[in-house]
């Protein structure tokens, strides 16, 4: 395997003038003890659309999301994760709006008949991101034989706010509010078997892939720590994670557990989010981080084809 760079992309794009891949933006409003992630992917012959919302404070989550034979009117992602891009979804349950002019994301959500936690029906964000030029991220590149491409691009905790309608009430987002974007292209494989594990708190963010160890990733206050190949194991309920070095240590508690099956010839495979409580610490030198109060997923895909869960 080499190490490919960011400018193949562009040049696979004029060659075949598509790469299959995710957008994926995931909100956390740590006063209303809220998450919110939103997918749009497309797998090739159909796009997989989705909305979860995660009310850590009830410990319950509502979602939706559709996955259908591609349409003409749907657009098409971006060949970059930097330049100004626009993507729009919708159909009769949602649509999804993401986005990229210069210094901001914008996050737009409807979902009017979607059941909350809470028991009221309908939701609505207005999510305005921070995304100036000095935002750190991380980049990886894959390329396998000439063929098999992978490009994946993190931005963590991004200083977020807006509004959310959540059934006849308005809020607007608590001041420590913030986002983590994935952006995600690739050619298709004939196989998957992805972990991706994602959460959030006050002031801090992790990923984990146990596809890639180079997109591990911690950021606290807005620093990015890059961390190593990470084990998962399985606990009574939840995982418990150890980074190889020790910097990492974390405990995750099931809440929830969403299934997704699906047949859409020549897609075939099944993917569980696994919603949960985070905590543990990590390490920076002498100085030790307790991670509390974290809300995030656990993200397990299973199938014949990219599905590019994040």
């Amino acid at each position: 395997m080499k190490t490919a760079t960011a400018g193949n992309i562009n040049e696979y794009m004029r060659k075949t003038g598509t790469l299959r891949g995710a957008d994926i933006y995931t909100f956390l409003d740590p006063e209303k003890k809220l998450l919110v992630s939103t997918i749009f992917a497309d797998l090739g012959i159909a796009g997989l659309h989705s909305i979860t919302i995660f009310d850590a404070l009830l410990e319950k989550v509502s979602s939706h999301h559709n996955l259908k034979y591609k349409s003409e009117k749907v657009s098409k992602l971006s060949a970059s994760y930097a330049d100004d891009s626009s993507l729009t979804y919708y159909d009769s349950e949602m649509t999804i709006s993401m986005l990229k002019r210069s210094g901001q994301r914008i996050l737009l959500i409807t979902a009017p008949k979607i059941l909350l936690p809470s028991g009221e029906t309908g939701f609505k964000a207005d999510i305005t991101i921070h995304d100036d030029a000095l935002q750190p991220f991380v980049f990886s590149s894959q390329e396998e034989d000439g063929k098999s491409l992978a490009y994946t691009a993190k931005y963590m905790g991004m200083p977020s706010e807006g509004t959310l309608f959540i059934g006849d009430r308005i809020l607007k987002t608590g001041a420590d509010s913030a986002t983590s974007f994935t952006w995600m292209r690739g050619t298709t494989q004939k196989s998957i078997n992805l972990t991706e594990i994602n959460a959030m708190g006050n002031g801090w963010a992790v990923s984990l892939s146990a596809a890639d160890s180079r997109r591990n990733i911690a950021s606290i206050g807005g620093h990015l720590i890059q961390l190593g190949k990470c084990t998962v194991t399985e606990t009574d309920n939840g995982y418990h994670i150890e980074e190889e070095s020790g910097r990492l240590t974390m405990d995750t508690e099931t809440v929830n557990v969403l299934r997704y099956r699906e047949n859409l010839r020549p897609l075939r495979g099944e993917g569980s989010e696994i919603h949960s409580f985070f905590r543990g610490f990590i390490s920076l030198g002498e100085e030790i981080i307790n991670l509390e109060s974290g809300y995030g997923s656990v993200r397990k895909a299973q199938g014949k084809r990219q599905t590019f869960r994040s």
